[in-house]
């Protein structure tokens, strides 16, 4: 199997690599490599997933259900224990113990996956190698990974990139110390508790640094 091409992403960015990928109607094996990480991604029919994700292994993900709503607070560490006791998965832990809708953790799995995909975009230290793999979307399909359309993926990235611009532009690093405008818009009860807790870490004296990590 031989490498169509390979290169440096000083050269070429993620962005410009997928659209040439999916323009020639490319199946195969895209490697990112920098010095924090080796990702593989798989190509097909104008479409991308991550290769390799321990999606179903994650202790996080735990919280994340916690979080949103999903599994009762104090469940959450019976299911870590469970976890760790028996080995098996978190997702199946979650289904079977704590009832949580398969649709929800798909959902999830998906924007799991799609956040992993994008943080790749701000790479531009590193090499990507391609390699033709004819038969690829029947090892996607296998494996039950969620694939995402290049160009939507493409277009995503180029606005969260946009939003970290501006955002940066405003707030240059996390020693800033942010106030609270005053101005409360109508919320319904839930999102007005969480507006307040907000409201109380933009206190106008602590660095948002602080104040992400206290919250």
């Amino acid at each position: 199997m031989d490498t169509t091409f390979r290169g440096n992403l000083g050269n070429l960015g993620l962005a410009e690599i997928l659209q040439t990928l999916a323009s020639g109607g490319k199946e195969g094996s895209l490697v990112i490599e920098t010095q924090v990480a080796k990702t593989e991604l798989y190509v097909s029919q104008g479409s991308i997933t991550l290769a390799d994700a321990d999606f179903d292994g994650r202790a996080a993900l735990v919280h994340q259900c916690v979080a949103l709503g999903l599994v009762p607070p104090e469940a959450a560490s019976g299911l870590l224990d469970a976890r760790q006791r028996s080995g098996r998965s978190v997702t199946d832990l979650l289904r079977r113990e704590a009832g949580v809708p398969n649709d929800d953790i798909e959902q999830l799995r998906r924007l799991w996956y799609q956040d992993r995909i994008l943080t790749l975009f701000v790479n531009r230290n590193g090499r990507f190698s391609f390699r033709d793999e004819p038969a690829i979307g029947r090892r996607i399909a296998s494996a039950s990974l969620p694939t995402y359309p290049i160009d939507a993926v493409v277009m995503e990235a180029a606005r969260q990139q946009d939003e970290w611009a501006l955002l940066s532009s405003t707030i240059p690093h996390d020693r800033v110390v942010l106030e609270s405008a005053g101005a409360r818009p109508a919320l319904d009860p839930d999102a007005d508790a969480t507006f307040t807790h907000v409201e109380s870490l933009l206190d106008g004296k602590t660095p948002l640094g602080l104040a992400v990590e206290a919250d």
